[in-house]
C-alpha cells in the first residue's frame, strides 16, 4: 500500500480515492467504519467468501464487500455478499462501491435485502464522523 494515500483525515483520504487500489479502497472502508464506531475485522483475500469485512455495531454484524473498479459494479458482488453473510452468520450484507451499480445489481439487492452504498452513502458516511 502506498502510505501517501491512506494518510490524514477521511475527508483528505477521501479526496484521493481516484488513486487507490481495490485493497487500498478495503482498507480506507475499514477506517472509516471503525472511526463510525464499528468494530472492524477485515477478512478479504483468498477464500474470504465474497467478504471484505466484518463490521459489528452492538450485536450486529455486518458482511461487507468493497468494490474499486471504475465502473459500476454488477450483480454477482451482491450474489457474493449474500452468500458470505450466511456463511459468517452476518445479519445484513452491504456491497460498497463509489462507481455505483449496474441496473442488474440494484434489482438483485432489493430482492435479497443487500444494502448497495455508493458514492453518497460513502459521503453520508464521512459527514457523520
Amino acid at each position: 500500500m502506498r502510505p501517501e494515500i491512506l494518510t490524514g483525515a477521511p475527508e483528505e483520504t477521501w479526496t484521493k480515492s481516484g488513486f487507490m487500489s481495490g485493497q487500498e479502497f478495503e482498507q480506507f472502508m475499514a477506517d472509516l467504519f471503525r472511526t463510525a464506531g464499528y468494530k472492524v475485522d477485515v477478512v478479504g483475500g483468498t477464500g474470504d467468501q465474497g467478504v471484505d469485512l466484518l463490521i459489528k455495531k452492538g450485536r450486529k454484524l455486518i458482511a461487507v464487500q468493497c468494490k474499486k473498479y471504475g465502473r459500476p459494479v454488477g450483480n454477482a458482488a451482491v450474489s457474493a455478499v449474500y452468500a458470505g453473510a450466511k456463511h459468517y452468520g452476518a445479519k445484513q450484507a452491504w456491497v460498497v462501491a463509489p462507481e455505483g451499480f449496474t441496473k442488474g445489481a440494484v434489482e438483485l439487492a432489493k430482492s435479497t435485502g443487500v444494502r448497495l452504498m455508493g458514492r453518497k452513502g460513502i459521503d453520508g458516511l464521512l459527514r457523520d464522523v
